[in-house]
C-alpha cells in the first residue's frame, strides 16, 4: 500500500471546530464539538472533485479520460490521470496576489509551513524569478467563490489561479489548496483507500457520488501508506445530503478525529511532498532514519513529531517530566501525576520498543480523560498504523478502552491535555511477547 496524497497530471482542526474559547471553567467539561468539516468542502461550479480546476490543456491531455458534462461537472470515464511534467522545476512555485485579494496573510503563513518543512520554495514574481526558470507558469491566488486549484504546474505556461472564497479563506484550507499547486490529489481517491475508509452512497448529495471516484494504481505514484491525517482527505459529512449524514466514515472508527482536518500539514503531506521533489536527492548516502523518518533537505533525519535524534530513535520531551523510551519487557505508563489530576498543557511522548518479530500488547488499568467529541481538548494517540501516521485518539471519563495489540516494533503514544479542565488520567500496562 502507498501514498496517493498526489498526482502528476500533465494534467487548527478544520474550521467548523474552531478553537475553544478559553472562558470555560477550569472544574467545567467543555462544549461537544461538531465533526470536522473542512470548509472548501463544496468548491466550485464546475471543478472536478469539487475544488480542482483543470486548465485547458490537461483537459485535452486527458482527453477520453474526462469529458465534460451538460451540466457543467466533469466526469471520469477511467480511473486514473496520466502523469507527465507537473512538478515545479527546481521546486520553485512563483505567486502572486490578485489585485485587492483580502486574505495575504492566511496564504503566506500556509506558504511558509510548507516552505518550513520541504525544499520546495514559494517566489513573489515582482522578483526576476521568471527570467531564472525558464517558463512563465505563475500560481496567482484569487478571491472566488469558494476554494479550488490546478494539480501541479500547467504547461500551458501563464497565470494558473488558486482561489480561496469567503467561506474558506483559513490558514488550513490555504494550506489544502496549495497541496493540489505542489501536485497532490485528494487522499481519498487513492485506489487502496476502500480498506481505509467506507463510502455511504446513499448519504451523497444527488450529483455528487462523483466527487468520490477512486484512481488505478497503474496511472498513480503510491509509495507510502494511506494518511487518514491527512490535509488533503475529506471530511465524513462532505457532500453529505442533508449535511448531517456521514459520506465517509474510517473503518478504525477510532480514527474520525483526524479525517477532514486542516489544524496542521500531516507528518506523511511533508515526507509525500520532500519525495516527490526529491529534497534529499543532493545528500550524501549511508544516513538510515528510524520509525518512518527520511533524509531531509538539511540532509539530516526528518523525524516524527514525536521523534528525535540523529535517527529517530528518542523521544521528543517537550514539557513535562514525562515520557521516554522504554525498551524492558514489561512496565507502566502512567499520566503525570496519576492517580491525582493531570496539569494543563500537559505533553508526553513514550516509545515502546519491542524489536523485530515482536507483539506489544496495552491493557487499560485505569482511564479518565476529558471528553471531546473529537478528543480535542485533552487525549491518548496511540500511533498503531506506525509512527509517521495518526492514530487512534482516546478520551472520555471513567471509560476503559480495551486492550490493543501492536504488531511492530515501536510503538509511539502521545498524551497532551489543553489549558482547563483536568481529570485523573490513566494507567496503562504493556507487555512485551
Amino acid at each position: 500500500m502507498g501514498i496517493y496524497k498526489f498526482l502528476l497530471l500533465s494534467p487548527q482542526y478544520s474550521d467548523a471546530s474552531q478553537e475553544q474559547s478559553l472562558l470555560h471553567s477550569k472544574h467545567s467539561p467543555k462544549n461537544v464539538s461538531e465533526p470536522n468539516r473542512p470548509s472548501e468542502e463544496w468548491g466550485v461550479e464546475g471543478a472536478f472533485e469539487s475544488d480542482i480546476q483543470l486548465t485547458p490543456l490537461q483537459a485535452r491531455v486527458l482527453n477520453a479520460d474526462i469529458v465534460l458534462t451538460e451540466s457543467g461537472q466533469f466526469r471520469s470515464k477511467r480511473k486514473a490521470l496520466s502523469n507527465a511534467e507537473s512538478l515545479w522545476p527546481s521546486g520553485v512555485i512563483p505567486y502572486q496576489f490578485e489585485q485587492n485579494f483580502p486574505w495575504q496573510h492566511e496564504v503566506l503563513e500556509a506558504l511558509k509551513h510548507w516552505e518550513k518543512e520541504t525544499c520546495i520554495t514559494f517566489r513573489d514574481v515582482s522578483t526576476s524569478v521568471q527570467s531564472e526558470l525558464g517558463h512563465t507558469s505563475i500560481v496567482q491566488f484569487a478571491h472566488g467563490p469558494g476554494c479550488s486549484s490546478t494539480i501541479g504546474r500547467s504547461s500551458d505556461g501563464g497565470i494558473q489561479e488558486t482561489f480561496l472564497g469567503d467561506s474558506c479563506n483559513s490558514v488550513g484550507s490555504a494550506e489544502h489548496e496549495i497541496g493540489h499547486v505542489i501536485g497532490f490529489f485528494h487522499e481519498q481517491s487513492r485506489p487502496d483507500r476502500d480498506e481505509h475508509v467506507h463510502i455511504h452512497r446513499d448519504n451523497v448529495a444527488r450529483g455528487r457520488l462523483m466527487e468520490f471516484r477512486k484512481y488505478d494504481t497503474n496511472r498513480i505514484r503510491t509509495d507510502e501508506p494511506y494518511d487518514i491525517g491527512s490535509v488533503m482527505h475529506y471530511g465524513p459529512t462532505w457532500f453529505s445530503k442533508d449535511g448531517k449524514a456521514h459520506t465517509i466514515d474510517p473503518r478504525d472508527t477510532r480514527m474520525m478525529p483526524w479525517m477532514g482536518q486542516r489544524k496542521e500539514l500531516s507528518f506523511m503531506d511533508v515526507k509525500t511532498a520532500n519525495k516527490l521533489y526529491n529534497c534529499g536527492s543532493k545528500c550524501s548516502p549511508g544516513l538510515m532514519c528510524e520509525n518512518g523518518g527520511y533524509v531531509g533537505p538539511q540532509c539530516t533525519c526528518v523525524c516524527p513529531k514525536q521523534l528525535t535524534g540523529r535517527t529517530c530513535s528518542q523521544t521528543v520531551h517537550e514539557n513535562m517530566d514525562c515520557g521516554g523510551v522504554l525498551d524492558e519487557p514489561t512496565g507502566t505508563i502512567t499520566s503525570p501525576g496519576y492517580p491525582d489530576k493531570y496539569s494543563n498543557k500537559a505533553a508526553c511522548n513514550w516509545m515502546i520498543q519491542a524489536g523485530q518479530g515482536k507483539a506489544i500488547t496495552l491493557v487499560f488499568r485505569a482511564f479518565s480523560v476529558e471528553k471531546g467529541s473529537e478528543c480535542e481538548y485533552d487525549s491518548l494517540e496511540v500511533k498503531v498504523y506506525g509512527p509517521g501516521l495518526a492514530g487512534p485518539k482516546l478520551c472520555g471519563e471513567h471509560q476503559q478502552p480495551e486492550p490493543i495489540v501492536y504488531q511492530g516494533s515501536n510503538l509511539v503514544i502521545r498524551f497532551t491535555s489543553d489549558e482547563s479542565y483536568n481529570v485523573s488520567g490513566f494507567s496503562i500496562d504493556y507487555h512485551i511477547q
